[in-house]
């Protein structure tokens, strides 16, 4: 599986994108959207097309904080953040394409809503603080077994096309899984880290989005946060894929060159983002190299 690092020179994007300032999210149709600077008023969503064009797209107006960003298979935004100059928790917000929000507001009232996803009838995918919910045309619907037979994951849940959810605590190994109409289960996690005895099971999740083919993607890493892998999950979780794999303190590589999946000499990036038939890495980790922010791996 060859490796490519697209040289994007951060066009659209500002050399200020890393990894700790901004936010990334995927249509459809292989458009990804990166928030370089989440903390500052009104901000600023740049659009990559498929072809590694990067362009203003639109202004989230009104807020002073997003913590998170989703685009629906219709291609609508929702973003979760608050309002500038507002105290109080963050809220649910439709993005307009002109950058004017409107509120979510769903019945029952959700206390603390986090967004997960969508569900293939095209609900949005709520988690609050009592468990999992379903959110469509203003009214809120329970999901079975949420907060009950099914835990959701302390740190990550993502839903992928069939949805089904996915929970991930901190591990690989101790991700669960609620099928849509099924009872949930424990995904297990088999084999090793290429070239070691490391088991993939045991490590640690750092980003996590949903895989169009099923189960979801991640950027994993030990307990020493050196390498850092990219690994295709399944729905069971056997016959999880390593698909490349990162030094933290490599050289680096250079714009417009191919490198091998496994043993370059690249540095990771934190964010994930699925582009047509290509997965691509932003947001650089360590240095905000130019040129650096996009990288694909492909077939």
């Amino acid at each position: 599986m060859p490796f490519d690092l697209d040289g994007l020179g951060y066009k659209g994007l500002g050399a200020d994108f890393r990894a700790e300032s901004g936010i990334v999210a995927f249509d459809a149709t292989g458009n990804v959207y990166v928030v370089p600077d989440r903390g500052t008023s009104d901000p600023e969503v740049v659009r990559i097309t498929p072809g590694g064009e990067a362009a203003p797209y639109l202004r989230l107006r009104g807020l002073g904080y997003v913590s998170q960003l989703t685009v629906l298979w219709d291609g609508s935004m929702v973003v979760r953040g608050s309002r500038s100059g507002a105290d109080g928790p963050s809220a649910l917000y439709s993005v307009q394409r002109s950058g004017s929000l409107t509120p979510l507001v769903p019945s029952p009232a959700l206390s603390h809503p986090v967004l997960v996803g969508e569900y293939p009838a095209g609900s949005l995918v709520v988690r609050d603080d009592s468990g999992l919910w379903s959110l469509r045309a203003g009214r809120a619907t329970r999901r079975p077994g949420a907060g009950g037979a099914f835990r959701l994951g302390k740190k990550w849940n993502v839903v992928d096309p069939s949805g089904t959810v996915y929970a991930v605590d901190d591990t690989l190994g101790k991700t669960r899984a609620q099928p849509v109409g099924k009872p949930p289960y424990g995904l297990t996690v088999t084999g090793s880290v290429p070239g070691g005895a490391a088991a993939l099971a045991k490590l640690h999740v750092t980003w996590v989005i949903p895989a169009s083919s099923g189960g979801f993607y991640a950027v994993a890493s030990p307990e020493s946060y050196d390498p850092y892998y990219v690994v295709h999950v399944t729905p069971t979780g056997a016959g999880t894929t390593v698909l490349a794999q990162f030094g933290l303190h490599a050289a680096g590589c250079a714009v417009g060159k191919g490198y091998p999946a496994l043993g370059n000499s690249c540095e990771p990036s934190w964010f994930l983002a699925e582009s047509g038939r290509r997965l691509l890495m932003l947001g650089p980790l360590m240095r905000g190299t130019p040129g650096l922010v996009l990288a694909g791996v492909g077939p």
